[in-house]
């Protein structure tokens, strides 16, 4: 399950990724995601190993500090997938 928030509220603390980022020798914040507002869908794409992954975790650290419901932000890992696959992504979406 990648929507750890919904189950775990330590999960920032506990993941590898932001870790990792934490702990890096260097400070790298490209903030792509930085205007992310509830209510709205967004797709980040990108080559693998760019630092997608973090970059949405936090987002979602801003999201939950905003005091946005972590039920309310959901992500989906989408590799691979075809334009059926993520429409019906969206109706499950709507249906929540």
């Amino acid at each position: 399950m990648t929507n750890l928030w919904w189950r775990d509220s330590n999960w920032a603390s506990r993941g590898r990724d932001l870790r990792r980022a934490t702990s890096a020798p260097f400070v790298y914040r490209p903030q792509v995601l930085a205007d992310v507002r509830a209510g709205g869908l967004y797709l980040l794409l990108g080559p693998r190993r760019v630092g997608k992954s973090v970059e949405i975790k936090r987002a979602v650290e801003t999201l939950m500090s905003r005091g946005v419901t972590p039920r309310h932000i959901f992500h989906a890992a989408c590799d691979g997938w075809r334009d059926g696959n993520l429409h019906s992504l969206i109706k499950s979406i709507d249906a929540l």
